[in-house]
């Protein structure tokens, strides 16, 4: 009686082990197909760094060439209750 409940306790740690690789696997595959690195790069602020670095890059690029203008424009938004 003892060693068949041994042996059903190792069987079901067997089963355990094969659900538990398989979530692993799952977990791992829906990681990239998913693109959940991207949305906690949105999350932590990454992509918008990222994002400001290549726009800075761009215009360090477009300020080297000639006949090259920029338009700035001060602008001050301010938030009220005020229907339009």
């Amino acid at each position: 009686m003892g060693m068949e409940r041994i042996q059903t306790y190792n069987a079901g740690f067997y089963i355990c082990l094969v659900i538990t690789i398989f979530g692993v696997i799952l977990a791992i595959l829906f990681f990239f197909t998913l693109h959940i690195k991207d949305a906690w790069k949105m999350s932590s602020g990454r992509a918008r760094n990222e994002s400001i670095r290549k726009i800075e890059k761009a215009t360090e690029v477009m300020m080297k060439r000639e006949n090259c203008f920029t338009l700035t424009k001060n602008i001050m938004v301010i938030h009220t209750e005020e229907k339009i």
